[in-house]
């Protein structure tokens, strides 16, 4: 087998291999094995490659998307002409504020006017402004 090796490592095909003592069997059986060998290791290749690819677009799909820098905007806009009335906890995250002071403020051109509660909490009313 070391001969074999050698022979391979030389850069020369197992067919071209002399067999020695007539084990020609053993030849076909040793050129065998070789090729299902690199053949098994060129579809890990293949496999591989293709779990990479499946790695990369699950982790793509894993990465936060760019948030749309109108979306709360549109949104006030939308609980404007609706006439829809926010709890503070749900304008505040909208204005990027923690807190909503007072009866009435203006902000990115629209006025929030306290109206009442909504539950425990005030509730806001979501107008144009001028």
């Amino acid at each position: 087998m070391d001969a074999l090796d050698s022979h391979i490592k030389a850069g020369n095909e197992i067919a071209t291999f002399p067999a020695a003592d007539g084990h020609t069997d053993l030849l076909r059986v040793s050129q065998d094995t070789w090729k299902l060998s690199h053949r098994t290791q060129d579809i890990n290749r293949v496999d591989e490659s293709k779990m990479v690819g499946v790695l990369l677009g699950a982790l793509a799909s894993l990465q936060p998307t760019e948030p749309d820098p109108l979306a709360n905007l549109e949104l006030l806009e939308r609980v404007a002409e609706k006439g829809w009335l926010l709890s503070t906890s749900q304008l505040a995250p909208l204005l990027g504020l923690k807190s909503l002071h007072g009866a009435e403020f203006c902000r990115y051109g629209f006025v929030f006017t306290r109206g009442g509660r909504n539950g425990a909490e005030s509730a806001w009313r979501v107008g144009k402004g001028n």
